[in-house]
């Protein structure tokens, strides 16, 4: 297989919505490929993470599901890890999230344009590649969408005066930053997990009030348009979540038109870092070949 990360001599057009097929004003983006184990991959999986953490995170789910035959292709959001940007600021939603989607799809399609693909997020992840899939064209490409542990609803408490100061700081300083709030041990159960995420110094803790104000936005579009989110989708819930509320999550996904949930009894946020994990990747593999065999 062509390494689609290297630079391309063909463009390719992921049809967006929302404007032209150039991303030239915005720095690129730390970009991680993980090839099939053995040989040419039989499928693709893109993999958009969560808020505070960073690609190299899902080396443990490009092993696993590359010992089955497929690639891993994964971004740094811009603000996070080795991507440039302020610490968990973005520009825009569109200019930063979806168009970091944009350019993982368009770097494969460029190198194998037949290459099966599925999207998948995690946390903020899976709200970008939800709203993705919902508002891009080339979503009609994917053979489906995987959303883990999905930022529909937050279930954490945020203080009154929180959201109060990120209102008004959304409005005069949108790139100021608050820290995000989530503690290690809402994340993760295995302690273990959250002394690695401690010691990671890619993790970073500050979202900016520009930045939640934009979730704010397009998690109601895309409770809004459920019905518009046609792409076959899995959503993988922790049971004891206590980042994101897997009740909003699954009322979200029982508004889809081909949506399969599955949810993992006691576990927690971090369902790609969890005593779960093992079965978690086992759904995800078992749901993707039945989507590539169809």
């Amino acid at each position: 297989m062509p390494d689609p990360w290297k630079p391309p001599s063909a463009t390719c057009s992921v049809g967006s919505t929302a404007g032209p097929d150039d991303v030239s004003d915005r720095p690129p983006l730390h970009r991680r490929y993980w090839p099939a184990v053995d040989g040419d991959p039989v499928g693709t999986l893109l993999v958009v993470h969560g808020l505070s953490e960073h690609s190299g995170r899902y080396g443990a789910l490009a092993a696993a599901v590359g010992a089955a035959g497929y690639a891993v292709g994964a971004v740094d959001l811009y603000g996070h890890g080795e991507s440039p940007g302020r610490r968990g600021h973005i520009r825009s939603f569109e200019a930063d999230h979806l168009a970091a989607v944009d350019e993982l799809i368009r770097r494969v399609e460029r190198a194998t344009p037949d290459m099966p693909l599925w999207l998948v997020g995690h946390s903020l992840g899976g709200l970008i590649a939800a709203r993705w899939a919902q508002s891009r064209v080339f979503a009609s490409r994917l053979r489906g969408l995987v959303l883990i542990s999905p930022f529909i609803e937050p279930r954490m408490r945020i203080p009154g005066w929180k959201r109060a100061a990120a209102g008004l700081l959304s409005r005069i300083a949108p790139a100021a930053t608050l820290p995000t709030g989530i503690r290690d041990e809402d994340l993760f159960r295995d302690p273990a997990e959250r002394e690695a995420y401690a010691a990671d110094p890619l993790v970073q803790r500050r979202i900016s009030a520009g930045h939640w104000a934009a979730l704010t936005r397009e998690r109601a579009r895309l409770q809004a348009g459920a019905a518009d989110l046609t792409t076959p989708t899995l959503l993988q819930l922790p049971g004891n979540d206590r980042v994101v509320d897997t009740a909003a999550s699954r009322a979200f996904g029982q508004q889809l038109p081909n949506a399969r949930i599955i949810e993992y009894p006691g576990a927690y946020h971090a369902l790609h870092h969890d005593p779960a994990t093992p079965q978690v990747l086992h759904d995800l593999l078992a749901w993707a070949e039945g989507r590539r065999a169809a």
